[in-house]
């Protein structure tokens, strides 16, 4: 099976819609965006790669490189949103805060001295 422009096309131009939804973080958007790019890579499955036209084989070098782009957006965003939850869920979250004392060094662990040690 031959693949067209047209389906490499439309997949780049979906690859960058998520990005750009993925850039303001509309998950909405994002979501939305699956169902047609599941399609067009339907399309594209058990191409044989001899079968693929100069042009065609550009735009799925384009596509590539847009989805590698996209899924490491997402993982820049996954490793921010667990840092954010380990520090909301952490515990103890003045054990690994550095602080400095009247003097200019460094004291761990406590954010300063309680009310009644003032």
């Amino acid at each position: 099976m031959a693949v067209d422009t047209q389906t490499a096309q439309d997949l780049l131009l979906v690859l960058n819609q998520e990005f750009d939804a993925l850039k303001i973080q509309d998950l909405a958007q994002f979501e939305a965006l699956q169902a047609g790019k599941s399609a067009l890579l339907a399309r594209l499955e058990g191409v044989s790669p001899e079968s693929i036209s100069g042009d065609v084989r550009d735009l799925l070098v384009q596509c590539r490189d847009a989805h590698r782009r996209n899924e490491t957006l997402i993982q820049h965003q996954l490793v921010a949103i667990r840092g954010t939850l380990q520090s909301l869920t952490a515990t103890h979250a003045t054990e690994t805060v550095d602080v400095y004392d009247r003097l200019g060094n460094v004291r761990s662990g406590t954010l300063g001295r309680g009310y009644n040690d003032a």
